[in-house]
């Protein structure tokens, strides 16, 4: 299920697979294709490096914005 935050000033819709550990940022609610970013670490520590591809990547304050947002609001079940 999407979830809408601000990411860097700008609405952006959020969907977590759980099964395959990731994250999918869409610009739109019915986009139906969006960026996927690895989510790593364990709860409590999950964190995104905010890195896309060479010389791509989120600035600092959405991969700090980003990585609060997993941090206080997801919940995984293991």
């Amino acid at each position: 299920m999407r979830e809408k935050i601000i990411l860097g000033g700008y609405e952006t819709w959020v969907e977590y697979n759980e099964r395959w550990c990731c994250i999918t940022l869409f610009g739109f609610e019915t986009a139906k294709h969006g960026l996927v970013l690895d989510v790593m670490g364990s709860d409590g520590h999950k964190q995104v490096n905010g890195f896309i591809s060479i010389g791509v990547g989120l600035t600092e304050k959405e991969r700090k914005e980003l990585n609060c947002y997993i941090n206080k609001k997801l919940v995984v079940s293991n």
